[in-house]
């Protein structure tokens, strides 16, 4: 397994989705709340991330820089060779494609072209060939590595898969992709890409945090079926809402400004956010979160 990274703070709050128990039946007797009760996530900052064959989004910068464990998706590989250079400006290409250089390169190798995956398997990159299974998305092949690797270090797994590229593109990825997030709900995967952050929010009550970079604009969209919910920090909350694909879906909707959202469900929804490049309060470019000096550094280190 990779050394854990030393933080995400520029990304923390993507996955913080706390879970909050049902009140026991003697707290409901007595008018109390299950606050007292509360019990959370508690992230380790250890990040994944799976880089999908799309346009890579400007965060993608501060996920890589941040993640213990990169792997690119067969053509994943082509989008961090062709795009890196542009995440970073003023680097020297070649030195930036070589420090951010994936830890896997996992698929069915149809995509990935020669001249990349000569690149990267020069630098020592393995190179896994799935093609043999025609079954699941280069995507699926990739997390089901993640899952291997967390079995293999004995259940200590991350704190945020990010996946890379998700959106756009294609109309029947971006599904197969939203159905991922249903299939790998042991992950604590996210979806990130054309200007759009993406997760699963299962079963019961919980309280989002998001990041500086998302919002207002949301949405709880109901794939896997019928679900009941009620919402608290939203512009239009729901209340013991039934929602359903051909009826009524919570879209369009926008996040309070410093109000913390809490979603209960009886079902499966997936939670969507808009997402920018510069903080929601007119804050600094994703850009500032790097500058002259790091690129040197990057140079520094690679000679």
């Amino acid at each position: 397994m990779v050394p854990a990274s030393q933080g995400l703070s520029a990304l923390r709050g993507w996955w913080a989705l706390d879970s909050i128990p049902a009140p026991r039946e003697e707290e409901e007797e007595e008018g109390r709340g299950g606050g007292d009760d509360e019990r959370g996530i508690d992230p380790r900052n250890r990040i994944a991330a799976v880089v999908c064959n799309r346009e890579l989004p400007a965060l993608a910068r501060l996920v890589l820089q941040r993640a213990s464990f990169v792997i690119a998706a067969d053509g994943g590989a082509n989008r961090l060779y062709d795009d890196l250079p542009g995440l970073f400006p003023g680097a020297d290409p070649e030195v930036v494609r070589s420090a951010h250089a994936p830890h896997r390169i996992v698929g069915d190798l149809d995509s990935i072209r020669a001249d990349v995956h000569a690149f990267y398997s020069g630098l020592g990159v393995p190179v896994v060939n799935l093609s043999h299974d025609q079954d699941s998305t280069d995507l699926m092949k990739c997390l089901d590595l993640i899952v291997s690797e967390t079995c293999a270090a004995g259940g200590v797994g991350f704190s945020e898969v990010v996946a890379l590229g998700t959106h756009g593109g294609r109309l029947d990825h971006t599904l197969l992709n939203l159905s991922i997030l249903h299939a790998y709900r042991q992950l604590p995967l996210l979806l990130m890409g054309d200007g759009n952050l993406t997760r699963l929010v299962p079963r019961g009550k919980f309280r989002i945090h998001t990041s500086r970079y998302e919002g207002p604009k949301c949405g709880l969209i109901p794939l896997a079926g019928r679900a009941v919910a009620s919402s608290q920090g939203l512009r239009w909350n729901l209340d013991r809402t039934e929602m359903r694909i051909g009826g009524l879906v919570s879209g369009c909707n926008e996040m309070l400004e410093g109000e913390t959202v809490v979603v209960e469900t009886d079902a499966d929804l997936v939670w969507t956010t808009e997402l920018h490049e510069r903080e929601r309060s007119g804050g600094h470019d994703v850009n500032d979160e790097y500058d002259e000096h790091d690129v040197n550094d990057m140079n520094d280190d690679m000679r």
